[in-house]
């Protein structure tokens, strides 16, 4: 059998209908002590669907996203905080590149999405607090929005600290040597 790689490096491949990783199989909840986290993905996404990469959704108080990492077919990002729907701009990836995707809620309550370390994306939400599930695949904690594409590792974290993400984006780099970083 074949295994498949994306730059080198074990992937798993993601075919865009029906391949997704729900709360079932990640067992327990994510405590987010407070509204903030930080997300890390990476793979690579084809870009011309809307791909759902993370999706972080709370489950008291009904469906307060926490985080949402995603991919839409102009190949921008967007991402959710509580109530606010943030998109970037145009053309901030490249389809079946390998990229570093990384989302952040932070103290000041802004949802910032970084792709390959650079801000693409930024903007006030509500604050979210709360237990979680991880929806791996898809954009929704129903299934919808299908990812197309590869990803080789997913990090999560239930706090925030601005002085991390630097390191963990090179550290993940000197791991899989991501082109263009």
């Amino acid at each position: 059998t074949a295994v498949i790689t994306e730059n080198g490096k074990p992937a798993i491949q993601w075919n865009g209908v029906d391949n997704y990783v729900d709360n079932y199989l990640i067992t327990g909840d994510i405590t987010y002590s407070s509204s903030y986290g930080q997300d890390f993905a990476v793979g690579s996404v084809l870009g011309d669907n809307d791909d759902g990469i993370l999706n972080m959704w709370g489950v008291e108080g009904g469906p307060n996203l926490m985080m949402n990492m995603r991919t839409v077919p102009t190949k921008a990002v967007r991402t959710r905080r509580g109530s606010l729907l943030l998109t970037s701009s145009n053309n901030v990836f490249t389809s079946n590149t390998q990229h570093i995707f990384n989302t952040e809620n932070n103290p000041s309550n802004t949802a910032v999405f970084y792709v390959d370390g650079t801000s693409v994306l930024s903007g006030a939400g509500g604050a979210v607090t709360g237990t979680s599930k991880a929806v791996i695949g898809t954009a929704f904690s129903t299934f919808g929005d299908p990812l197309a594409g590869k990803l080789q590792e997913v990090i999560i974290y239930n706090q925030y600290d601005s002085n991390y993400r630097t390191g963990i984006e090179t550290n993940i780099d000197d791991y899989y040597q991501i082109p263009g970083i």
